[in-house]
């Protein structure tokens, strides 16, 4: 979908929650004047973008909403998480940054072996 290509190409990241599309833009703010009519378009076609986002490969560029047990333990790469209401860690991630998560598990796993 092209609104959303855009708007990510400016910052801005999308994901499917429960209840919708969600969004985080990332960066400097861009111009609202440029952002509104993308946005309302994305509101507009709300079953298109769905399947748009739902469908798109995970890749080094998109990020997907990850969700980790409340008692993990490695760092977080992205900037992004944050704790849900049940203990669980919520965050957006492109898969160079998961990863890496899991490199930095291997790592605290094989340090508690020892």
């Amino acid at each position: 979908m092209k609104a959303i290509s855009e708007l990510e190409n400016i910052g801005y990241h999308f994901w499917i929650k429960e209840e919708g599309i969600s969004y985080l833009h990332i960066g400097s703010m861009p111009d609202p004047e440029q952002v509104r009519p993308l946005l309302q378009q994305i509101k507009a076609a709300k079953s298109e973008a769905m399947a748009f986002l739902e469908q798109r490969p995970f890749t080094s560029k998109s990020k997907r909403r990850v969700i980790f047990p409340a008692d993990y333990r490695g760092p977080f790469p992205s900037g992004t998480w944050q704790r849900m209401a049940d203990g669980r860690f919520e965050t957006l991630l492109c898969y160079d940054d998961l990863k890496e998560m899991l490199y930095w598990r291997d790592v605290v796993l094989a340090d508690d072996a020892e």
